[in-house]
């Protein structure tokens, strides 16, 4: 058989096999729904919020500590090299503001939690609103192994239109998949915008020298402080939890460029820790779902790079042997993207001037199987991927505009990933800044 096509053949069937598989068990899953509990005391003596704050709008910033102080409880801002205004604006509510050098959100946090001894302590940023009666919710889940709890995201439009109906589509797709790996007890990573802990688990770590950044072989990074501190957590024998009866509002990107950056963040994180948890066997220790689905997350880029550019070889190969083909195809070319790139290669035969056995006689038996298979997976992850498309644009009901504008969200997060990939060779990578 040809090499080429047997590279194409596996990796397009691996794509739509996964794809399938990951899309029907995330929809079902997400369906299924968890008890509540009832809150188990009362929280205003017994949480403290730590909030790191750099160069954040003041009207945004003031909302949040309005929203802190509505739910009576201690707040300690932190100034990752800021003072002014926000000072003023945290001692009037009642707050503790101290200021360090700039050093990072890890630094403005570790300073923070120095300060707490109450026996919860919330992580807060500096651009997220707490609901009214939010914290007694979340404290609510901390029972039994569940030691650290985050509530779900809503977004605020900043500046851009474009970024934030993007970011609206990212979230609701992280928002199902969620769902899903929490009916198996597992949480890729808490929402770093918010998260309630008990202080006597995270606290030690957090002020741990382990804490300041993630290592893996010769490489470093500062990014995923939530992601670490989720897989803390497992590691002790404990959960963690998102918690989807309540919701924090936060600020989305202001522009398309902030939004793009946001997810080479996210995704260079992400890969630096499927690697890391493939290397030290946690990543096992969260289910089948949650490896799968850690694995499918991180290596379809590739996969859909390595076998879209073999379909390109195998096409211009055979176009450039047929020239009658050729002249068809500038004659037609609407007929013939049809043919080459919507029905892809399962439909070569079907192509003017074309042997019919052209795919028969360069597969084999055995990869005729995969073939087979091939074509079979290729509709089926067609099919769910159609249906994931719907879920999203009912999740916009009437805003058709918005929905239009978030599915940039797709090819955006297509590329930030490849980007993340290729820059891993960074000793250690840019954070937020």
């Amino acid at each position: 058989m040809r090499f080429d096509i047997e590279i194409y053949l596996i990796t397009s069937t691996l794509v739509s096999a996964f794809t399938f598989i990951y899309i029907t068990s995330t929809l079902l899953f997400s369906l299924i729904k968890k008890g509540k509990s009832s809150p188990p005391l009362e929280v205003s003596e017994n949480v403290t919020a730590v909030i790191p704050v750099y160069k954040e709008d003041v009207k945004l910033f003031r909302k949040v500590i309005q929203s802190v102080k509505r739910e009576k409880i201690s707040f300690i801002v932190v100034g990752d090299g800021a003072t002014e205004p926000y000072k003023s604006i945290v001692e009037s509510e009642g707050g503790i503001f101290i200021s360090i050098k700039k050093g990072g959100k890890r630094k403005a946090i570790k300073e923070g939690i120095k300060l707490v001894n109450t026996p919860y302590v919330l992580l807060l940023d500096s651009d997220t609103i707490l609901p009214q009666g939010g914290i007694k919710r979340l404290i609510s889940r901390l029972q039994g192994k569940v030691v650290a709890v985050s509530p779900e995201i809503k977004l605020v439009r900043g500046k851009s239109r474009l970024a934030y109906y993007s970011s609206e589509v990212v979230h609701f797709l992280r928002r199902l998949s969620y769902k899903a790996l929490s009916i198996f007890g597992s949480v890729l990573t808490l929402n770093g915008q918010c998260i309630l802990a008990k202080t006597e688990v995270i606290k030690p770590f957090i002020l741990s020298k382990e804490y300041d950044e993630v290592r893996l072989f010769r490489f470093s990074t500062i990014l995923g402080d939530d992601r670490q501190l989720t897989n803390y957590v497992y590691k002790l024998g404990f959960k963690a939890e998102i918690v989807d009866d309540v919701i924090v509002k936060t600020k989305a990107p202001d522009s398309i460029s902030a939004f793009f950056k946001q997810l080479i963040r996210w995704y260079r994180a992400n890969n630096f820790f499927m690697i890391k948890e493939f290397f030290d066997g946690s990543i096992f220790k969260k289910g089948a779902f949650y490896s799968f689905s850690l694995v499918y997350w991180n290596t379809l880029p590739i996969l859909i790079i390595i076998s879209n550019l073999t379909f390109i070889e195998i096409m211009l190969r055979h176009i450039l042997s047929h020239p009658k083909l050729l002249d068809r195809i500038i004659e037609d070319p609407i007929h013939a993207f049809y043919f080459i790139v919507v029905r892809r290669i399962e439909n070569f035969m079907h192509l003017f001037y074309v042997d019919p056995s052209f795919i028969y006689r360069h597969v084999d038996p055995f990869y005729f199987e995969i073939f087979m298979l091939h074509n079979v997976f290729a509709e089926l992850s067609s099919l769910v991927s159609s249906i994931m498309l719907l879920i999203v644009f009912a999740h916009f009901r009437k805003n058709i505009r918005g929905f239009i504008m978030g599915l940039a969200a797709f090819p955006l997060m297509f590329f930030a990933e490849i980007i993340a990939m290729f820059t891993m060779w960074k000793k250690k990578w840019e954070g937020r800044q």
